[in-house]
């Protein structure tokens, strides 16, 4: 009986320290790299085939605070790369028109940029398993939430507008060793999937705006 009852307390208290540092770690900051490429569709489109563009982002949080450079370097970045992709020039020419694209990302009260939290409930019935507890994968709920609005200028001539509420959120399983690191990877891989469906999807409404012409023949 004296067995049991040690082994319960034992139990309970590592479930305790489990729920301590599974809280912590869902707020823990990471250094893991971000993908810079665009990866969404191309949409072809006669916008700037005069000129090249110039990009401009901002990105703010819930709070109106600018966020790391990193952040703003993975947007500027996957949008000089889309417009790579469309075969429209990112930097300057001689003899070409100069267009700016402003691309600005703010996260929602309440939300964040990228999130990955634990999911408890499951969590903590994992690590309840005797011995093999602590080698059981652990869950987690990973979302990322922001607006973007886009404008694209002409000198001072505003030719194009469009903003998107984007929003996804998802479960995953992670392995209990690196699970801090893995969810906040999964995280991130989220939010960046979000950034390029928002280029993709303003790419795609300048091609209804400024179709290729070789499109309309």
């Amino acid at each position: 009986m004296k067995a049991v009852k040690r082994w319960s307390v034992v139990r309970q208290f590592g479930l305790l320290v489990f729920l301590l540092v599974s809280l912590v770690l869902s707020g823990c900051s990471t250094t893991i790299p971000f993908n810079k490429t665009y990866q969404g569709k191309i949409s072809p489109t006669d916008i700037a085939a005069d000129g090249y563009v110039v990009v401009e982002s901002i990105v703010l949080d819930a709070k109106g605070t600018s966020l790391k450079s990193g952040y703003i370097n993975s947007m500027n970045s996957s949008l000089k790369n889309a417009l790579e992709k469309h075969h429209i020039a990112s930097t300057p020419e001689d003899g070409l028109e100069q267009y700016r694209l402003l691309a600005k990302v703010v996260v929602p009260p309440e939300k964040a940029l990228w999130r990955a939290k634990p999911v408890l409930s499951k969590n903590l019935g994992m690590a309840a398993i005797p011995f093999a507890g602590a080698f059981t994968p652990r869950f987690y709920t990973v979302s990322s939430d922001f607006n973007v609005d886009f404008r694209l200028f002409h000198g001072d001539i505003l030719i194009s507008h469009e903003d998107y509420d984007m929003s996804d959120k998802k479960e995953i399983k992670v392995s209990n060793r690196k699970r801090a690191v893995e969810s906040a990877e999964a995280a991130i891989r989220l939010w960046e999937k979000e950034r390029d469906e928002a280029i993709e999807r303003f790419f795609l409404s300048l091609h209804d705006k400024f179709p290729a012409r070789t499109a309309q023949n």
